[in-house]
């Protein structure tokens, strides 16, 4: 078959400094069947299968990984290449770039692992570009973080007709390139990524989905993007845009860098948007909204205490895709007690250990967020 299977590619143990390919534990985020079966509710019909390209930009004199998808239609999808296995998302953890950036301390680089993650719905690698005009969306990640980081939102945005770049940045989990400063700047990929859609892709309006740092860089971004910033999981960044795009602003009262200020940026929230969205029956007036052509150009989303009945509220990194999440888990866990003896940073990864609640704030992210999207074509 020329599609990617939805299936984990499981492998066998590798060591640190090995490159060997493997999936991490677990199963498909049951959010990839959504997207995969179209029922995600947006108002485009969808695609069947969706183009996947792992291609890269020249930006400061370094190889920049970036990863696209994008719309196919049956005909390109079976004029695709070779489908190239189950897992087509070359993700790599590296231990020694999370202990240079979070201790100043070295370490080999070898000690880092390759992940294959798995598609979630059917897939043609280098599948030819859509023959017409596509929406996109660039995605910027946040600190000691992946391309791979939304590869779930990515998808479902492509089911709906969008070509969507996701570019890695110098501070990346995945170490692929050294940070060289202004150089390699998050602008410059950005803008890098760009020139790269406008110039492989038709491309007509453009949207930026920010997690963490990357909402802070969405916030800060000179670039224009007409079809709005969605800015998740950032206390100053968030709200901090001022422009004239459209923005929705996401976050969490459980998210590590929001408890403690929660109530002042909630407040904040409430006075700086139109409208606030509170958890997960807001998500669902949000794409209402966005369907009777009624949502606002500046609103929030946001996550309190009983967003969902009993369900714990999401962390810091809640908001990411489960295979990129599970990777981390698999490769990091065992480390946990001793960054928490260091003191590290651990941006919710230790609560997220425990939740394991991506799948479902994912439900309720991903449409609220096509629809924002599809609200501003």
């Amino acid at each position: 078959s020329r599609f990617k299977s939805a299936a984990p590619e499981l492998g066998g143990s590798a060591s640190f400094c090995a490159g060997a390919m493997q999936s991490p534990s677990g199963t498909i985020p049951c959010v990839s069947e959504s997207i995969a079966s179209g029922t995600v509710p947006c108002r485009s019909e969808g695609v069947a299968c969706i183009g996947y390209r792992a291609s890269s930009l020249q930006v400061g004199g370094q190889e920049v990984p970036l990863a696209v998808w994008y719309p196919a239609s049956d005909k390109n999808a079976e004029a695709a290449g070779s489908s190239g296995g189950a897992a087509p998302y070359d993700h790599t953890v590296s231990l020694a770039k999370t202990v240079k950036l979070l201790l100043r301390m070295w370490l080999p680089g070898c000690l880092k692992r390759r992940f294959g993650l798995p598609s979630g719905c059917p897939l043609a690698v280098d599948a030819p570009a859509p023959d017409r005009a596509c929406p996109a969306v660039l995605f910027a990640h946040g600190f000691l973080a992946s391309r791979f980081d939304m590869a779930h939102m990515a998808e479902l945005l492509a089911r709906r007709g969008f070509v969507v770049a996701a570019p890695e940045f110098g501070d990346s989990i995945s170490a692929n390139f050294p940070d060289l400063g202004e150089a390699t700047s998050r602008d410059a990929i950005l803008e890098a990524a760009l020139r790269h859609l406008k110039g492989d892709f038709r491309v007509g309006r453009v949207g930026l989905v920010g997690h963490s740092k990357g909402a802070w860089t969405g916030a800060n971004s000179t670039l224009n993007f007409p079809l709005g910033r969605v800015l998740i999981a950032h206390s100053s960044g968030c709200l901090e845009y001022q422009g004239t795009d459209p923005l929705l602003a996401v976050a969490s009262e459980g998210d590590c860098f929001f408890r403690a200020g929660w109530k002042d940026f909630a407040a904040k929230a409430r006075a700086d948007c139109t409208v606030v969205y509170d958890g997960a029956k807001g998500a669902q007036a949000l794409v209402a909204a966005a369907t009777e052509a009624s949502l606002p150009r500046r609103a929030a989303l946001l996550f309190e205490e009983g967003w969902l009945g009993a369900a714990a509220l999401p962390s810091h990194i809640s908001f990411l895709d489960p295979r990129t999440n599970d990777a981390m888990i698999e490769f990091l866990s065992k480390l946990l007690p001793l960054a928490k003896l260091l003191r590290m940073r651990l941006m919710d990864f230790d609560v997220y250990n425990d939740t394991r609640d991506s799948d479902v704030v994912a439900a309720v992210l991903l449409p609220a967020t096509a629809a924002f999207f599809e609200h501003h074509l």
